[in-house]
């Protein structure tokens, strides 16, 4: 991914994403991963095979136990404590939490009581010899009280049997359409893959189970540790959208999950999900909904995401949350911060490789009610090692995201690590509208006395919130004028015109030449013999039916009574159309114009039964749109194909 350096050109970079609704925030997790120094170990323990053992809880409430086999195996841990005198239990005063040397959550477990006399945690973990595990216990309410500590190795065999499950979940829509385009969901390799694809409203479900259970015993281990055992992945192509599942309750939900294996009563496994694929993902949500909270890793590997949360923002979401790992590699992230949440967040470490971060955050005096809220939040460290943040914020706010590294409150400065030769901030506390990028909904009328007014459209800003558009002179045929001024902290004019043309006269013939058959329009290029023997010729210049999506071109048609042959497709013809999806070219057709398709996004087909056939520059040349798909007489495929590439066609496939 290319990094621009020039913070003019980030600035038009980041306005395509500036209006863009969004809120993101980090949960504070019943149990953190981390003692308060990070990675706190208490003792080390080489022979996890026959240990005994224990600690007397204290006010810091976590233990943890480095753990490094020198056997590979499953392994039971054990620990119990009488969790209160008076004789009642507390199953959260104690919970196991597993994770390894990656810091990838293995598992957390909670207690289990036994009449009222303890309380007891127990987890069969698979390790692999020479690695190291933490083996941590979250201790609540039993301060002073002596914690017991028990490893031994089982006899239990390790062979994961992997099921991997994709669903949607409509709980919250009933039954309504929530899938339009195209999407495959590849099981054996626990891929999904979105191709143009908009979900929604609904949520998404992945799960990874582990059927393999020796004798009736689950037991917990690190995806990294069976090379056969995968992380869920989502392939984007193309522009895909979520929408979310309208939740106007005050309890949130999460539009993407996988199902979690803290559990002994199901085989979930803890498994990571990663975004790749080089596409766009478009969030569009409108109450109290989280994109992606998992226990695993979270990767974002080359996509753009687009976020537009307009009416939660007021609500403070996050968009990713996981408990381990979250990596952003070689990715574009479109977004808004909002009010005391951050973008992201880990339980564990954060880590930025090579991507550009496009924030439209806070300004005003609102946010200074708020808990302060930075782009990034882990318990453990956030790494910005290359890459770019550009956001647009009022001033007072950017001095305090600088100040705390780009990170909300609370998260400490010494797990913050900045490769400031690499990773290159860049704040504005106002932006010139001048600058932007627009589109005008029409650019030509025909004068009807009424006022014309097209709509003005700049991406990510909102008409009456960001900017404002006035008109003169739009009425009367002419040149009319607009003028868009920005609001608030978008400053600047955008000046243009468009024109207001005399409605043409109908039905005035006035080339003899031109005939049409009520689709096509033709020139007469050879006038056909008054006895109807010889056929004319003629050449095909446009569309009489405006509205057409499959052309048919004959090779002979009647018109005005007589036969032509149709022996050619004039340049330009059909050139900038927005709905012909497929054509059919006569055997008599032997040229096509230069342009004569040029720009046809949504032309699919072209069906050819010419032999002989000249191909004109750009004839079918298209920005954006799918695959071109020309069929032409089996005998003539490779020729055609040569014919079709030498006139600089793209994206086509000739069958």
């Amino acid at each position: 991914m290319e990094i621009r350096r020039n913070w003019k050109i980030l600035v038009g970079i980041f306005i395509c994403a500036i209006g863009i609704m969004f809120n993101g925030s980090v949960n504070a997790h019943a149990i953190s991963l981390y003692t308060e120094n990070r990675f706190e170990v208490m003792d080390e323990i080489d022979n996890p095979g026959n240990f005994n053992g224990g600690y007397y809880a204290g006010k810091e409430r976590y233990f943890t136990y480095k753990v490094t086999p020198k056997e590979t195996g499953i392994y039971k841990i054990y620990s119990e404590t009488d969790p209160e005198k008076e004789g009642y239990y507390n199953q959260n005063s104690l919970r196991i939490y597993v994770f390894n040397e990656s810091k990838q959550v293995i598992t957390t477990l909670d207690g289990i009581g036994i009449d009222g006399e303890k309380v007891y945690v127990e987890a069969n973990i698979y390790m692999v010899k020479g690695k190291s595990y933490y083996i941590g216990f979250g201790t609540y309410d039993i301060e002073g009280k002596f914690v017991e500590v028990t490893m031994s190795k089982t006899d239990l065999v390790a062979q994961p049997k992997m099921k991997y499950h994709f669903y949607f979940d409509t709980s919250f829509t009933g039954d309504t359409e929530y899938v339009k385009g195209n999407y495959y969901w590849d099981n054996e390799n626990a891929t999904l893959t979105l191709d143009n694809c908009e979900m929604g409203p609904c949520r998404i479900g992945f799960s990874a189970s582990n059927l393999d259970r020796p004798n009736g015993e689950k037991y917990f281990f690190a995806v990294e540790d069976f090379p056969t055992v995968k992380n869920i992945k989502v392939i984007l192509k193309g522009e895909n959208k979520f929408i979310s599942p309208l939740n106007e309750s005050d309890e949130y939900t999460t539009m993407l999950f996988v199902r979690g294996g803290n559990s002994l009563d199901n085989n979930y496994v803890n498994v990571g999900i990663e975004f790749t694929g080089g596409g766009t993902l478009n969030i569009d949500q409108d109450y109290i909904v989280d994109l992606a909270e998992i226990v695993g890793d979270i990767v974002l590997n080359d996509i753009t995401l687009n976020i537009n949360w307009e009416k939660s923002a007021l609500l403070g979401r996050k968009v990713f949350d996981t408990d381990s790992n979250l990596k952003i590699i070689n990715s574009t992230i479109n977004a808004k911060l909002h009010f005391g949440r951050a973008l992201f967040g880990a339980t564990a470490d954060i880590i930025v490789d090579d991507s550009q971060f496009c924030i439209n955050a806070v300004w005003g005096d609102e946010w200074k009610d708020k808990q302060f809220a930075g782009i990034f939040y882990a318990n453990d460290e956030v790494l910005l090692n290359s890459g770019e943040l550009l956001i647009a914020a009022d001033p007072e706010y950017l001095e305090l995201l600088e100040k705390n590294k780009y990170c909300s409150l609370g998260m400490k400065k010494e797990g913050v690590e900045i490769n400031k030769d690499k990773f290159t901030y860049v704040s504005v506390n106002n932006v010139d509208i001048s600058k932007l990028k627009y589109t005008l909904e029409n650019t030509t009328y025909i004068y009807d006395g009424k006022a014309k007014t097209p709509k003005v459209t700049i991406p990510g800003l909102v008409e009456g919130k960001h900017f404002e558009v006035k008109y003169s002179d739009n009425v009367n045929v002419g040149k009319a004028k607009f003028t868009v001024t920005g609001i608030g902290m978008f400053t600047g004019k955008i000046e243009g015109t468009f024109d207001i043309k005399e409605k043409p006269v109908e039905n005035k013939k006035t080339d003899e030449s031109v005939l049409t058959d009520g689709k096509l329009i033709y020139k007469k290029l050879a006038d056909a013999s008054a006895d109807g023997k010889t056929a004319g010729k003629v050449q095909v210049v446009g569309l009489q039916k405006k509205n057409l999506k499959k052309i048919t071109i004959k090779a002979v048609v009647t018109l005005d009574g007589k036969k032509y042959n149709v022996t050619s497709i004039a340049a330009n013809a059909f050139k900038g159309n927005k709905k012909i999806t497929k054509v059919t070219i006569g055997k008599n057709v032997t040229t096509i114009g230069k342009k004569a398709f040029f720009g046809c996004k949504k032309l699919k087909t072209v069906k050819i039964n010419s032999k002989k056939l000249k191909v004109g520059k750009k004839a079918f040349y298209r920005k954006g749109g799918k695959k071109l798909t020309i069929r032409v007489p089996k005998k003539l495929k490779k020729k055609y194909k040569k014919a079709f590439k030498k006139a600089k066609t793209n994206k086509f496939i000739v069958k």
